[in-house]
């Protein structure tokens, strides 16, 4: 399930090596998307509050290595969600892997977007570093700043937190 982050989760005392940081504004608090969800999330500054940053990702079990290669091909088969990848919009998703609301597991979801407009000419976000595209659009390019047709996209990472 989409879980909000802890009341002062980035500026009280839950173990936070980053809090000095959010009081002094020298790191910006995320915006909350909705339940759950948030854009520009520093990574590290949750730390202390994920129990799994590998939730849905069979590759990273335990097991033999046979059997890691058994559940990640079931894991595809199955179109399980990804544990982190490319979105043109947040909700995109939660539409594409309802589970990730209705699990037992409390999770949140960090986006960051990335803008054609702010990338170079030369070098730049490049698709395949980033886990899967699961948007509507159909890449052509392996630079965003070559893509004409699309202007934006969003990363996402999914982040099981320890229970309460």
């Amino acid at each position: 399930m989409l879980v909000n982050l802890p009341d002062g989760w980035a500026i009280n005392d839950f173990g936070s090596p980053y809090a000095d940081l959010f009081r002094s504004g020298e790191l910006q608090m995320p915006e909350q998307l909705g339940v759950g969800m948030y854009l520009n999330l520093y990574q590290p500054s949750i730390q202390h509050l994920v129990v799994d940053e590998h939730p849905f990702d069979p590759l990273f079990s335990k097991g033999t290595q046979e059997e890691r290669f058994a559940a990640i091909r079931q894991h595809y088969d199955e179109d399980s969600p990804e544990d982190y990848g490319v979105c043109d919009q947040p909700m995109q998703v939660i539409q594409r892997w309802p589970q990730i609301a209705t699990d037992e597991r409390p999770f949140i979801l960090a986006f960051d977007k990335v803008r054609r407009a702010d990338q170079p000419a030369e070098g730049g976000w490049r698709w395949h570093k980033w886990g899967r595209y699961i948007g509507n659009r159909e890449p052509k390019h392996e630079y965003l700043y070559d893509e004409p047709e699309i202007d934006s996209v969003y990363l996402f990472q999914i982040y099981q937190l320890k229970e309460k």
